[in-house]
């Protein structure tokens, strides 16, 4: 588990790796996929594996919709795995039953968790293709890959019930009905604010990068703990933010990432997201970004 394995730049638009700008880069972050796999040799290479949007790594930064099309492409031509890790956008918390499916992108496996039993059980699941079924069918005749608790009856009954729950009420669709409130309402006024670079997601899903600069995108010295201290800020406020930091660099970078819950009708959510708008821009008169 400590191995260093092969990696690719991420798809980070706001701080683009290569200097440049979507859609003139031609995708250079995924296209950079083909390059690595060439220089290492397809038949060393079992997947490739992302997130659709990444999360508390990068405070919800969302793929451009022409990366994950091209990636499955080029994991195809090369008999390349493709699993998306959708343990936080999946379930409908993105908008979509699985956040793949906004562009028509059918992984070989998908990692999910989180909100499959919606916190009432830990469980996680992994689905896979047919075919990826097949290779344990018609080998081994088992996936011996178990821990202790696994198939539990309890996390069952959960997962069951919730996902009853998930589709008899549309969780999926209200979650992007309410990203497209959140994306038109909210949006310009939160990165008006004098300390936000970039806000960024889908569905109930939403990241906003805090800057110390938003012309030169400086970020706040890691000292500061901008995330952390906006965190309790908003604590103060009634309300709660998911902070991150690193994102830049690995130390660089503060981000929060606001996750309501999928049952959020527009007038909570209209609530909320004011709060959020008074709290960013009195913060930021005290953080003193320009």
């Amino acid at each position: 588990m400590i191995v260093d394995h092969p990696k690719i730049e991420t798809h980070y638009c706001y701080r683009c790796p290569f200097g440049l700008q979507s859609p003139s880069c031609r995708i250079r972050c995924a296209t950079e996929l083909q390059k690595k796999i060439d220089r290492i040799g397809a038949r060393y290479v079992s997947s490739f594996i992302a997130e659709p949007i990444i999360g508390s790594a990068g405070g919800a930064i969302v793929a451009p919709p022409e990366y994950w099309p091209i990636v499955r492409d080029i994991c195809t031509k090369n008999d390349i795995l493709l699993i998306a890790d959708e343990v936080m956008t999946g379930c409908g918390r993105a908008g979509k039953n699985f956040c793949v499916d906004y562009w028509n992108v059918k992984p070989d496996i998908i990692a999910t968790a989180k909100g499959l039993a919606a916190c009432y059980y830990p469980v996680g699941a992994t689905l896979v293709t047919q075919e990826v079924a097949n290779a344990f069918a018609t080998g081994s005749g088992v996936f011996a890959h178990s821990h202790t608790f696994n198939g539990m009856p309890a996390a069952s009954a959960a997962v069951s019930a919730v996902m009853d729950f998930y589709v008899k009420n549309d969780l999926c669709g209200n979650a992007w009905n309410m990203g497209k409130t959140i994306e038109e309402k909210y949006k310009a006024r939160i990165e008006s604010c004098s300390i936000v670079g970039d806000m960024r997601g889908k569905g109930l899903m939403w990241g906003i990068e805090f800057v110390k600069n938003k012309t030169t995108k400086e970020p706040f010295k890691r000292e500061e703990n901008i995330a952390t201290r906006f965190r309790t800020f908003c604590l103060e406020r009634g309300f709660t933010v998911y902070p991150g930091s690193g994102m830049i660099d690995g130390l660089n970078g503060d981000n929060i990432i606001v996750g309501p819950p999928l049952i959020i009708n527009k007038d909570e959510l209209e609530f909320l997201f004011d709060k959020l708008v008074e709290a960013l821009n009195d913060f930021a008169t005290k953080a003193g970004g320009r």
